[in-house]
């Protein structure tokens, strides 16, 4: 990665964190991958509509409700299933409370596998209306 790197582009910064491709590299690297990939740019060969946004607001009963709220306080959910959720910090309970607002969540696993359950179906149902 670094001989890459060090070939192709030169930092702009102090820090090495942001870097710029040296002149002709972009012209170069896409010729020698031009067997293997392909760009496309939405100016080239999209035409749409303007977008229309449809925003449908999806009203959780109030037991569901209930129990979000408890996650979003507490940081820790003990699920029907006897599963547990738990939100380590902040930044997890925000992804945790998405999650649950979606319909389904990650629950803690001792094995280390990302296993979930469904919550409720809200969304999908609001979805077939």
């Amino acid at each position: 990665m670094k001989s890459y790197q060090d070939r192709w582009f030169v930092p702009i910064d102090r820090e090495g964190r942001q870097w710029a491709p040296v002149e002709g590299a972009v012209d170069t690297i896409t010729e020698a991958l031009r067997d293997i990939c392909f760009t496309l740019r939405a100016k080239d060969y999209l035409d749409l509509p303007p977008l229309v946004n449809n925003q449908v607001e999806v009203r959780l009963p109030s037991h569901l409700q209930a129990e979000y709220r408890r996650l979003e306080r507490e940081m820790l959910l003990q699920l029907a299933s006897e599963a547990q959720v738990t939100a380590v910090n902040a930044a997890a309970r925000s992804g945790k409370c998405h999650q649950y607002a979606q319909g389904a969540l990650y629950v803690d696993d001792e094995t280390g596998e990302k296993k979930w359950e469904r919550i409720h179906d809200e969304k999908i149902e609001a979805l077939r209306r």
